[in-house]
């Protein structure tokens, strides 16, 4: 298993804006009958840890952080 690498240094405020994004995709997906409300934590978590598993192909002269975090929980 590969060791989880973190972007640069995460803030409070980078946390936040990841679990609001990931919050609201899953409460989406529920919605739109994609995913059973049951499945909606489990769902969200899976997203979360998405995000730092990819979070070492962040790169900040490409684009910004919450880009990057948008795009990958499309």
């Amino acid at each position: 298993m590969s060791a989880l690498t973190f972007p640069p240094p995460a803030s409070r405020a980078d946390d936040a804006f990841v679990f609001r994004q990931a919050d609201r995709r899953s409460n989406e997906l529920v919605r739109r009958g994609r995913i059973l409300p049951d499945d909606r934590e489990d769902f969200r978590q899976e997203l979360i840890l998405d995000i730092l598993e990819q979070g070492h192909h962040f790169d900040p002269h490409r684009g910004t952080w919450s880009g990057f975090v948008c795009r990958l929980m499309r």
